[in-house]
């Protein structure tokens, strides 16, 4: 699932259900799912942690992750693999996001003549 385009340094949040493998009802995992984020043809984890219930008194088997991206590269999708064990069966998904790269700077004119520069960064997905 893709989550979104982001910025270095931006704190991307994402979160994640679990189930029963005999039911497919919700229910809490075995203990809190872990999740590691990889840069696209990467083995190396750019980030690794463990999620944490959200909403405990009002949900059941609702979880959320953060990760803070300095140091990630621009116009490079990364995957977060998520996993948790529920029941004794383990479970993962996946989510994905990009983080924005900038499009060279280009200028235009006004009908005053005055010269502005824009820069823009690129919002299509490069994430599969």
């Amino acid at each position: 699932m893709f989550i979104g385009h982001f910025n270095v340094g931006d704190v991307v949040t994402f979160s994640a259900n679990t189930h029963s493998a005999s039911t497919g009802g919700e229910s809490d995992a075995d203990a809190l799912p872990t999740y590691r984020v990889y840069a696209d043809g990467s083995d190396t984890p750019f980030a690794t942690g463990t999620m944490s219930k959200q909403d405990d008194a009002n949900t059941i088997g609702y979880y959320k992750g953060a990760v803070t991206l300095t140091g990630a590269a621009a116009g490079v999708c990364y995957r977060v693999r998520i996993r948790a064990v529920v029941g004794g069966v383990a479970g993962v998904t996946e989510r994905t996001f990009q983080i924005n790269d900038k499009v060279p700077a280009f200028r235009t004119f006004s009908s005053r003549s005055s010269l502005r520069t824009f820069s823009r960064s690129r919002r299509r997905s490069r994430c599969r």
